[in-house]
């Protein structure tokens, strides 16, 4: 029973990052600072990360 919580504790883990990296990729979007104000996303980008967040919806609670 220990190893099964193991890989479900690791599981977690990886789909938690999964999300990271994707809020990452994305957040540009939505600021206006120096860095992010030219970020530009392309219609098939915009619609692989609307559709990968989509996904992730069904396997990653709300971040804590």
């Amino acid at each position: 029973m220990t190893q099964l919580l193991y890989l479900a504790e690791l599981q977690d883990e990886r789909w938690a990052a999964i999300r990271s990296v994707i809020e990452d990729q994305a957040s540009g979007s939505v600021h206006a600072d120096a860095v992010t104000s030219a970020f530009r996303y392309s219609p098939d980008e915009a619609k692989a990360l609307i559709s990968i967040a989509a996904a992730l919806l069904t396997v990653v609670d709300k971040p804590a």
